[in-house]
């Protein structure tokens, strides 16, 4: 396994993580908005921090690029959001470099990172 100490690279799995997880919860806000969704399909943080029994603060920390979930925090929020690690990969393995930096500046923007 690689060894991660640039804070670069650290900051870029960071970014990965929360715009893959945001892109996975946007699916299931647009789902539910078509009305194919079920009842209980989780749209928001604070949902997904409850169905998955993570503080509500871990969850935000991890969508606004500010931590890196351990192993057991993604397969969870994967399956609170009723999602796969296909989903995710789907996401976090072809962000370009411009929709990165995109994103750290709508964090920036809003005061988030």
């Amino acid at each position: 396994m690689a060894q991660y100490t640039d804070n670069g690279q650290l900051e870029t799995i960071q970014l990965k993580y929360a715009l893959a997880f945001r892109k996975l919860l946007e699916e299931n806000v647009k789902l539910k908005e078509r009305g194919n969704a079920p009842h209980n399909l989780v749209t928001n943080t604070n949902q997904l921090a409850d169905a998955i029994q993570r503080r509500p603060a871990t969850i935000s920390e991890i969508f606004n690029a500010k931590a890196i979930p351990n192993g057991v925090t993604i397969v969870l929020i994967l399956e609170g959001l009723g999602k796969s690690f296909e989903d995710f990969a789907r996401y976090f393995d072809n962000f370009s470099k411009a929709e990165l930096s995109k994103f750290k500046a709508s964090l920036k923007q809003a005061g988030k990172k």
